[in-house]
């Protein structure tokens, strides 16, 4: 029997193994079969890729030396090193300018022959720097030198001529000018320097100065400006010199400004060019590819651009051109470019877009004849466009930058405007609104705030200071409406209790850590000034509204404290540690409360002095029992010894004050029920001994 189950074990283990065999071949097949279904479609797409390249020439790959690479960061030494040459070639022009004046002076040279000389300096120093490129003798910093200074002093030569000496036509000047400029822009084409083109173009305008002083036309000047822009951003868009797109346009923008200003004639013509220099910005900025790493600076400057361009159009009051039309055209252009960002996928430049769209618009309702109340709403309504479009972007400096515009239009607003009339009332109400949107809406961006007593940081801030310009807004309505009808500021009294209460349970997203903590300063001395605060000839039923309404605030946060509620839950971390003393506090404020309304009613000859009398000292007995039961019941010592205190003293006031105050009725049937009440609580105290 053994055998044969030895046996057949055996003939199982051999058909185990066979059958792990066949498996195993199984699985073989699959997977040559998949990679043959793997090698086919690479090959079919290896045999696309041939018949493209077929179609298409093939074009080695080649460095350029304007493709952005990164260079590991050079030492201060190679920098300075860098610097140097441009230092000397400075050095040098000046040499020959002024080694020109000398040999003037001297009467070595006419005039003639000084601006020959400088011509012929110029066009030996870029025919020196093209031989040591095709040479290769020379490092590309020196080329670059050598280039901008016979750009350079050309340049210099032709204003010196028509300025200084009158020794040459203003049309041969004009042309000669054009050759040079021409000379440059080819220049910064060709050789990509990011400083060259910068250079090329600062010195390229002074020529439309030159055609000031010439006395050509409008025309003439800004077109010129207009052009040389347009033609530089070939350069720029090429070799993706991102400096140099925002600094050409800041000269272009001051050079249009100027030479506006220094016109004895207004034209038209300036605003059109303006107009046309933005449009040129807008469309360099959209075709050139931006860096990852600093694409949120540049959505910043192209939206600090926009708002700036757009808006400086405003400068142009003296013209008869109608410019809600310029801003139509700019509106439409911008809504085109919304289209087409949006078409092509690219998120962050629709949102921009979008944003100076509206601005946009809010400068073409500018354009027409409004009061100022509507520029300041416009100036809002663009700061919190910003502001969201910061937030959406992830852009730090326009959010500071739009935060800022706001605070200071906001103080400009709350500090300096009146609200006797409608709309400045609007106009602090729409201040409020936009500083309420930017909060909310960054708070939608904004991870699990957590509780923090110990450190203020700047979205605390920011509440706090949005909180005051609304408190201000308040009182400045009270003193101009109501507060020679009421003698006191109690609609702002309320709205401080109201907008506490609030601050304690609104979502700790919104108001976060510090705001609640400084309204409950602002209730407690409030509190202190309402009851004080007691006028004959004013309207009673509003100081007993208010004396209500901070009777009832009290009392609904030592019920939440009490009961610990949601405001309990929030701070329990450290109202936890002061439980007892908080409820003993509590208490204690309600009874100066309740103190404080009984006096008014009293002032008011509501009550009679006798009234006073019982109910001042009957709460001061009824807070003492509370007291006791409450201490004795959770164990609170320091309660308890605080009802016991309590009283002794009402029983103190009632036999030293109050018993010479009452007549012999009231005396007693007061005696009579606080001796009744004492003996029940002195008979439940004994019972739980």
């Amino acid at each position: 029997m053994d055998e044969h189950w030895q046996h057949r074990i055996e003939k199982l283990e051999e058909e185990v193994k066979s059958l792990k065999a066949e498996i195993s071949k199984m699985k073989q097949v699959q997977s040559n079969k998949q990679m043959e279904k793997v090698m086919e479609e690479q090959s079919q797409k290896t045999s696309k890729s041939i018949l493209d390249t077929r179609k298409k020439p093939v074009v080695k790959p080649q460095v350029k030396e304007s493709e952005y690479q990164k260079a590991p960061k050079k030492t201060f030494e190679e920098q300075l090193i860098g610097i140097l040459p441009k230092v000397f070639m400075l050095i040098f022009v000046l040499g020959v300018l002024w080694g020109l004046k000398l040999m003037s002076d001297y009467g070595m040279l006419g005039n003639q022959m000084k601006v020959l000389l400088a011509y012929c300096t110029s066009i030996a120093i870029g025919a020196l720097a093209l031989f040591l490129e095709k040479k290769g003798k020379s490092s590309r910093t020196i080329h670059l030198a050598l280039y901008s200074g016979s750009f350079t002093i050309g340049i210099l030569a032709t204003a010196a001529a028509v300025l200084i000496y009158d020794v040459m036509t203003t049309t041969v000047a004009l042309w000669i000018a054009l050759v040079y400029i021409g000379y440059g822009i080819a220049l910064c084409i060709r050789k990509g320097n990011e400083g060259l083109t910068i250079f090329v173009m600062f010195t390229s305008l002074l020529l439309p100065y030159l055609l000031e002083y010439m006395s050509f036309n409008a025309l003439v000047i800004v077109g010129f400006i207009v052009l040389l822009y347009v033609a530089i951003q070939y350069a720029i868009i090429k070799h993706r010199q991102y400096i140099a797109l925002y600094v050409t346009t800041l000269f272009v923008g001051l050079s249009i400004f100027i030479l506006y200003g220094m016109s004895e004639v207004t034209s038209e013509t300036y605003a059109y060019g303006a107009f046309v220099a933005i449009i040129t910005f807008f469309v360099s900025w959209i075709f050139m590819k931006k860096e990852e790493k600093r694409l949120t600076l540049h959505c910043n400057l192209l939206y600090s651009y926009g708002i700036a361009g757009i808006t400086a159009l405003q400068v142009f009051e003296q013209l008869t051109v109608d410019k809600m039309i310029l801003f139509f055209f700019m509106t439409v252009f911008l809504v085109g470019t919304v289209l087409w960002e949006k078409k092509r996928g690219i998120h962050y430049a629709v949102d921009i877009f979008a944003a100076l769209v509206i601005i946009g618009v809010i400068n073409m309702i500018l354009a027409s004849k409004m009061d100022d109340d509507w520029r300041l709403i416009l100036l809002f309504i663009s700061g919190t466009i910003g502001f969201i479009l910061a937030i959406r972007l992830e852009a730090k400096t326009m959010k500071i930058t739009n935060i800022a515009l706001l605070f200071l239009t906001a103080l400009f607003v709350f500090l300096l405007q009146n609200v006797y009339q409608p709309m400045k009332i609007l106009t602090h109400i729409i201040a409020i609104l936009s500083m309420v949107i930017c909060i909310f809406y960054n708070e939608r961006t904004t991870k699990q705030v957590k509780i923090s007593l110990q450190k203020i940081i700047w979205p605390d801030i920011v509440r706090i200071v949005t909180y005051v310009f609304i408190l201000i807004f308040v009182i400045k309505l009270e003193n101009e409406y109501t507060l020679e009808t009421l003698g006191e500021y109690y609609l702002t009294y309320t709205f401080i209790a109201l907008s506490s209460i609030v601050a304690l349970v609104a979502p700790l997203k919104i108001v976060r850590s510090t705001l609640p903590m400084v309204l409950l300063g602002l209730l407690i001395i409030c509190t202190l000034l309402v009851w004080l605060s007691t006028n004959i000839s004013q309207p009673l039923l509003v100081q007993m509204a208010t004396r209500f309404i901070y009777l009832a605030i009290w009392m609904a946060l030592l019920l939440d404290v009490y009961y610990k509620g949601a405001i309990y839950q929030r701070y329990k971390k450290w109202l936890a540690l002061y439980y007892e003393k908080l409820l003993i506090g509590g208490w204690l404020i309600i009874l100066l409360n309740l103190w404080g309304f009984a006096h008014f009613l009293y002032s008011t000859s509501e009550i009679e002095r006798y009234m006073l009398i019982i109910i001042t000292t009957g709460l001061l007995f009824a807070l003492s029992v509370i007291f006791i039961f409450q201490g004795r019941k959770n164990g609170w010592q320091l309660m308890l010894k605080s009802g016991f205190t309590l009283l002794m003293l009402a029983i103190g006031k009632l036999i030293l004050a109050d018993l010479s105050n009452l007549d012999l009725s009231i005396r007693a049937i007061v005696f009579i029920t606080i001796g009744a009440l004492g003996l029940v609580l002195s008979n439940r105290l004994l019972k739980k001994l």
